[in-house]
């Protein structure tokens, strides 16, 4: 069981996910096995993820170094559900650079190195395990990213 932080607010409320309900609790104490939730978006924990707390914080767009820190420590059931183990990819490419409406190959998902490169590049949050569709060799569609946001 998760202690709960009672009287407290969830730090990850934003305009796709506005809602919070159920307890808040402590980012430090999300800690439920990712391992299936990683096969089922075909990635592994080689990826740099290897807990639900990185999942939630990688998924926010908070990576590396920077998860490290207590920034957005608080999180509803709501947020912490939708955002870690329950999170459901779009059925069509998320990617910044390629036509939304092109449906996402089953098989290939936003891996952690993919998402914070497009965020480096565009402040745009691109989910690990976000529906993906690239043609063109990934490092080519990358460049293209950066050169659209120079």
């Amino acid at each position: 069981m998760h202690p709960k932080v009672k009287e407290m607010e969830c730090h990850f409320q934003t305009e796709n996910i506005p809602n919070c309900s159920g307890s808040v609790v402590s980012l430090k104490d999300c800690n439920r096995n990712i391992d299936t939730h990683l096969v089922n978006i075909h990635q592994s924990q080689s990826v740099g993820i290897t807990s639900e707390r990185s999942l939630i914080l990688s998924r926010s767009g908070i990576f590396g170094a920077l998860q490290n820190t207590t920034h957005k420590d608080l999180i509803c059931q709501n947020h912490r559900d939708r955002i870690g183990r329950g999170f459901i990819a779009h059925r069509t490419c998320q990617h910044p650079r390629h036509n939304t409406k092109q449906a996402a190959e089953k098989r290939k998902t936003v891996p952690l190195w993919m998402s914070k490169e497009i965020f480096d590049a565009t402040s745009d949050i691109v989910p690990v395990g976000e529906g993906e569709n690239c043609e063109s060799p990934v490092p080519i569609c990358m460049n293209q990213v950066h050169e659209v946001c120079k």
